[in-house]
């Protein structure tokens, strides 16, 4: 490790340094002042200066010229002086203040090969710009004393002084070395598209900054990025019910900032709630997660934003066919910045195609769009429906060894129905709000060059309360759901060596969840609120040398109210077999304290059912999990395949946590579900496209002891899912076309022989084994399309379009059964996936 940072250090130093990095002979350097007299005897011109100017200047010494014109060449890349001809005979000489253009390409300093899209600034300017498809960028009228900074995703950063660019003729080559990265950082692989790696401890991060295009984005999409990475699943096409390795959303671990959101979607689940162009990194685990980590038995998905201190005002605003935003960074003072997002949907006031589509997808079999199918047609109705959100970001570098940091962010949904009695000419209006405020602050120290500790705290609120009016009766139904959420880590990192590194800490969070119930006719009122308090000790160790990456460790958790140690090891391992293949064994043991349930499918007008409970080791126990799998990697020329076999025992969760819609609708049994797989990746990609094909075998089974049969296919069991995309980029545009296909999710027949048992009041729905049967295959085909092109010298544009089932297939995403009115016949419930939905974008950055 040591060696390659000399050489990268060397590299830089001898390309910055005044003498080309081409081999010359040395030559004697002589007085600027002399060579001009020679030349003034040469070509019979006269040189106007300012002594200050040229004096300690020195030069070559060089007898003779060709001509005038090499002679002022000569001295325009020997001196760094400006010369200007201000007749045949007159030529004014002043310091060079303004570079009328700065040229460059970048390359890799190991092959060779070009960089495309690497990103170049000129710190303190509005200056930037990315490397084009020949791998060059050029400037006009850069400041001679400023400096250039060029990054590239999975390279080291570097800054150019611009004076450099002045010294040499034509577009010097630029070359950059691979990123020497922290142990838990090293880079295994890019795939898929640009802006996306895989790294050696097997979790995917993706860069939004340097993302590239994938299929049905318009924009990015922080949640539907991550549902191109195999084994990762919406069996309802939400980002609100994402199934990693079968599980169910609220197993997933969702960070922003260090601080757990419990509600990370716009338009109940079809779009992310975080803003992504102020978002430095996410990280996906699906096993062998960091014992830094709580929570999220099924996976850890870690948000991360921008974290640098900046020294220039930068931005962007773009609008699509549901939302508008802007985004910000805001020099404050040298050692001060601020980041402020914001985001507005325009769905209450523009009525759009994709509007249409996403509220037909939403409200579908809710208490919104029953009432407008209503036969007697006693009862109107309209509606009325917008999201916001916004965050904002404090940086503080208080020394060259401490940073101060304060994130803060809101989420919201909203939605009003006014319902209109045509015989009585009475209104009522049932209303949802849905919100997720987060506050987060983080001290870093890095103490010395082997030892650093952070300490970090936050607060995080979520709510959704719902009005529930109906009109004919007069009953107003309240439903609340509040989780408050209060906690601090401390953490220190302790480098033992060159190839060994030590992480421990200690951690402690509160949580309180309420539910609450008012009804006024009959009169009832009902909450319910319960607290548990978590402590937790975690260290682990992780080391690397040659082609070996070993990290395991331990987390203590201890929860108060039970009076109950949980031990959870952690295990990844990677080792290289050659430079191009490399084997991973992962595991890990997980528990969580918080979970989601559904009572009724009414609740909170039938739209967003689920509501966060916590564990009380009774009805609603601690859920805990083992993970374990094995995979190879394989990587060389541009072609990387992947595969992973993996083992999940996910134990502790209820039937009323799984969304049953059968006869285990109204159960209560405490249960658990396996499954076992195989995942499946090939990518094959050069500088201008990207082509990738994955698929996933699955099998995923509950068991529930106490109910009849005890075993049987989970809801989420999704047996085959299959993807083939591809991405071209040529210049400017980018190009991308993607087919998911996958079986259909389980569900419950009625009995076909005694459908109805009517010998109970009121009568119910006689069913067969759950879960035999499953729905059609689910198949969508969605493209993308983006180009970027300059508004004007500080201004970029990128204008984008996108199509989500462009072949406008109809999908059945999920099924049920209830009885009709006079309980006679059974009716089957479909819920339809999203047609044909188009989408534009336009966006500016500055």
């Amino acid at each position: 490790m040591n060696s390659l940072r000399l050489k990268t250090l060397f590299f830089i130093f001898t390309w910055l340094t005044s003498s080309s990095i081409l081999s010359q002979t040395k030559s004697e350097k002589i007085a600027l002042r002399d060579v001009l007299q020679k030349i003034e005897q040469q070509f019979d011109v006269k040189f106007s200066y300012q002594d200050a100017d040229i004096n300690d200047v020195l030069v070559t010494n060089r007898e003779q010229f060709g001509s005038l014109k090499q002679a002022l060449n000569f001295l325009r890349k020997e001196s760094s002086l400006d010369y200007r001809i201000l007749d045949k005979r007159f030529i004014a000489i002043s310091r060079v203040t303004i570079l009328r253009e700065v040229c460059g390409s970048i390359k890799d300093f190991n092959t060779n090969s070009g960089l495309e899209g690497a990103s170049i600034e000129v710190i303190g300017t509005s200056l930037r710009t990315i490397s084009d498809q020949n791998a060059s960028f050029s400037f006009k009228e850069v400041p001679l004393d400023a400096q250039l900074r060029i990054k590239f995703l999975g390279y080291e950063t570097i800054n150019v002084p611009a004076r450099r660019f002045a010294e040499r003729e034509g577009c010097p080559i630029i070359f950059m070395i691979s990123e020497i990265q922290r142990l838990d950082e090293v880079v295994l692989v890019n795939y898929l598209t640009q802006g996306i790696n895989k790294e050696v401890d097997g979790t995917v991060a993706v860069y939004p900054q340097n993302f590239g295009i994938l299929p049905g984005l318009s924009d990015p999409d922080i949640l539907q990025t991550i549902q191109a990475l195999p084994g990762v699943e919406s069996i309802d096409e939400t980002i609100s019910n994402i199934n990693i390795r079968g599980g169910t959303h609220d197993q997933n671990l969702i960070l922003w900032d260090g601080i757990k959101m419990y509600h990370t979607g716009h338009f109940f689940g079809l779009i992310s709630a975080f803003n992504p162009y102020l978002t430095e990194k996410i990280d996906v685990i699906k096993n062998g997660t960091s014992a830094r980590f709580n929570d999220g038995v099924s996976s850890t998905i870690d948000i991360r934003t921008k974290n640098e201190v900046t020294s220039s005002f930068s931005g962007g605003a773009g609008f699509n066919l549901i939302s508008a935003d802007f985004y910000t960074q805001i020099p404050i003072a040298e050692k001060w910045s601020a980041q402020l997002s914001a985001r507005r949907s325009v769905t209450d006031f523009l009525n759009t195609p994709t509007f249409n589509q996403y509220f037909e997808r939403s409200f579908q079999d809710t208490e919104i769009t029953e009432q407008g199918v209503n036969v007697d047609r006693e009862v109107t109705g309209n509606e009325n429906f917008f999201f916001h959100d916004y965050a904002a970001k404090l940086l503080f570098d208080a020394s060259d060894k401490d940073e101060l940091r304060l994130s803060f962010i809101n989420v919201r949904n909203e939605l009003s129905y006014e319902e209109f009695g045509l015989e009585e000419e009475d209104t009522r209006t049932s209303t949802l709000e849905q919100q997720n405020i987060a506050l987060g602050g983080h001290w870093d120290r890095k103490w010395n060059e082997n030892f650093t500790t952070s300490v970090f705290g936050y607060f995080t609120r979520y709510n959704i309360d719902a009005v529930n009016f109906d009109i004919r009766s007069g009953q107003r139904l309240e439903q609340n759901n509040e989780v408050l959420e209060t906690g601090f880590k401390v953490h220190a990192e302790l480098k033992l060596g060159d190839f060994l590194l030590l992480n421990s800490g200690y951690q402690f969070y509160e949580v309180g969840i309420t539910n609450a119930v008012d009804i006024n006719l009959p009169r009832f009122f009902e909450t319910d609120k319960d607290v548990l308090d978590n402590h937790a000790f975690f260290t682990e160790l992780s080391w690397k040398r040659n082609r070996t990456y070993i990290r395991g460790g331990v987390r203590l958790n201890y929860a108060e109210k039970f009076n109950r140690f949980i031990v959870e090891p952690r295990l990844n391992i990677n080792h290289k077999l050659n430079n191009s293949l490399s084997a991973n064994l992962q595991g890990e043991f997980k528990s969580q304290f918080t979970s989601q349930i559904i009572d009724l499918q009414e609740d909170f007008l039938g739209i967003d059912t689920r509501r966060w409970v916590l564990a009380d080791e009774n009805l609603i126990p601690i859920i805990t999990s083992k993970q374990g799998a094995i995979g190879l990697d394989y990587n060389y020329k541009g072609w990387y395949i992947s595969t992973n076999a993996f083992y999940k025992q996910v134990e502790g969760i209820t039937t009323r946590s799984q969304g049953f819609l059968d006869q285990n609708q109204f159960q209560n049994a405490v249960g658990e579900y396996r499954v076992k797989g195989i995942e499946f990746l090939v990518n094959k990609q050069n500088n201008r496209f990207s082509t990738w094909f994955s698929y996933t075998l699955g099998k995923n089974d509950y068991t529930f002891e106490t109910l009849v049969p005890s075993s049987f296919p989970n809801n989420a069991d999704i047996r085959h899912s299959l993807s083939l995309a591809g991405t071209y980029t040529i210049r400017n545009l980018k190009l991308a076309v993607g087919f998911k296909w996958r079986s259909g999710r389980p569900f419950t027949l009625p009995d076909r022989d005694d459908p109805v048992n009517e010998g109970v009041v009121p009568s119910v729905i006689n069913y067969e084994a759950p879960n035999a049967e499953n729905l059609d295959d689910f198949l969508r085909t969605d493209i993308s399309a983006i180009y970027d092109f300059q508004l004007s010298e500080d201004v970029q544009a990128t204008l984008s379009a996108s199509v989500l089932n462009v072949l406008d297939k109809e999908n059945t995403i999920n099924t049920y059964f209830r009885l009709t009115d006079t309980d006679e016949r059974v009716q089957r419930v479909n819920s339809q996936s999203l047609g044909i939905t188009p989408n534009l974008s336009f966006r500016i950055r500055f």
